[in-house]
Parts: C-alpha cells; structure tokens; sequence
C-alpha cells in the first residue's frame, strides 16, 4: 500500500479535498479513510430541531422579501390586457395549485377594480340612454325576433292532438 500511495502522489501531489460535516481541508490519505456514521448522526440535527430551523426560515422569508417574492408586475402592460378579459386565463384563489404572492394579489385587486367600474358604466349608460348596450358579437341575438319557446297562433286554439283530422 505504501507503495501506491507514494505512486499517487508523483502524479496528484496536491489534492485537497473539503469534508463536509466539518469544512476542513484534507489530504489524500484522510479521505480514503471510511466516514463515521456514529459521527455523521451524532452532528446531523434532530427532527424537532429541523423543523423548527424550518418554521423560523420560513417566517424570515415572509417579513423579509426575497428578490423573488418582490416581483412588481406592470398590470397597465397591453401584454397583460387577456388576463383581464379573456375566461381561459381566470385565477382562481380556490384551486389548490393557488400560490398567494403579491403579483397575484395585485393582479386580482385590478381585476376586481376594472369588473366595478364596467358594470357602473354600463348602469350608467343604461340611465342615460334608455337601453344597455350590448356587445357587437351578441347584438344579433337579441334582433333575431321571437324564438320557438311561444306557441304559434294555429297551436294556441288546439286543445288536444288529433291524428286524423276531418276535412270540414
């Protein structure tokens, strides 16, 4: 062995290697040594004291914003405009996938805020002009006349169903 040891070093003379429980540098005959895993259980923290490094990390990130977390996003952007209008891209604070950030809650404030002033604009319109208007895509519905729901003026006098009726 000390030998190939001797062989290793004329080729690798300077290997460092860092450990990772302690952070000290060592040298190539220190790392081939087995790892103690009395010593690694020995240093690895509790399931108690974990989860409380966990709450406290948490509770950091939520008093002190990340660079993440501080994303402002310009609601007045044209890019933007199909989030406002457009169903297929509703958020849903219900849906379990939901993640509550600022952006999002920004983005639902406005939402909330263009939904307002459309229906005070359309009462308004309404007061002043007599009749809501509708959109352009649904005028012709409502232009298209009576629909098939009310009877006719042949069926309004008939009682019944007759199969064979009597030529008078």
């Amino acid at each position: 062995m000390p030998v190939e040891e001797a062989e290793i070093h004329l080729f690798t003379p300077n290997i460092e290697v860092k450990t990772r429980a302690t952070g000290a540098v060592l040298g190539l005959q220190e790392t081939r040594r087995h790892f103690d895993l009395r010593h690694e259980l020995h240093n690895r923290p509790s399931k108690r004291k974990a989860k409380k490094m966990k709450r406290m990390r948490e509770q950091e990130a939520a008093t002190n914003p990340s660079e993440a977390s501080s994303f402002k996003i310009d609601v007045d952007d044209d890019r933007f405009s199909r989030l406002f209008s457009n169903p297929e891209f509703a958020i849903d604070p219900t849906n379990p996938n939901f993640k509550k950030t600022a952006a999002t809650d920004e983005l639902l404030r406005v939402k909330r805020m263009r939904s307002s002033k459309l229906q005070f604009t359309r009462l308004k319109q309404k007061a002043v002009g007599g009749q809501d208007q509708q959109p352009s895509g649904l005028s012709f519905v409502s232009t298209a006349g009576p629909g098939k729901t009310g009877k006719s003026e042949k069926q309004k006098g008939k009682k019944g169903f007759t199969l064979f009726a009597k030529n008078a």
